[in-house]
């Protein structure tokens, strides 16, 4: 078939896709070059239909979960204050003093925001690779066979 849709011989593509394909001869089980079109074109339908499904399912999933993920800080805010009043209520209940039990609460709350900010320091080094970075560096600096020195990182030379 050519660009146009027309055949070279005046037949176009809509009267080629309307013939019936010659059914097979009784003793020829291969597929012929028709069927094997037809099963590829098939399967890539098949597989259109799957990954539009998929990026439709991914879309609205995206949706859910970005609503989601505003409701977890509402829901963390409202268990710390939950647990702040719980705390300044047992505070009370030992010191007598609503002003010591909440300023007590306020400093526990501080000293756990900066024991999470300390944790999360250390982490953010690690995410760096400080081992692995000295490790290459270290076997660039050691391993120098055309006895550069680390001045000409080329071994290929020109060619």
């Amino acid at each position: 078939m050519s660009l146009t849709g027309v055949e070279a011989g005046g037949v176009d593509g809509a009267e080629v896709a309307a013939t019936p394909a010659p059914s097979p001869v009784a003793g020829d089980d291969e597929p012929s070059l028709v069927d094997l079109a037809r099963n590829s074109t098939r399967y890539a339908r098949a597989w259109g239909d799957l990954v539009s499904g998929e990026a439709a399912l991914a879309r609205i999933n995206l949706g859910r979960m970005l609503l989601v993920s505003l409701f977890i800080p509402a829901l963390a805010v409202g268990v710390v204050a939950g647990l702040d009043g719980v705390l300044a209520g047992l505070l009370h209940h030992v010191v007598a003093d609503w002003t010591v039990a909440i300023g007590g609460v306020a400093a526990i709350n501080l000293a756990a925001l900066f024991g999470v900010l300390y944790v999360l320091r250390r982490w953010w080094r690690t995410l760096s690779l400080p081992r692995s970075r000295a490790a290459l560096t270290r076997l660039w600096r050691d391993h120098d066979d055309n006895r550069t020195h680390g001045k000409n990182p080329d071994a290929q030379g020109d060619g």
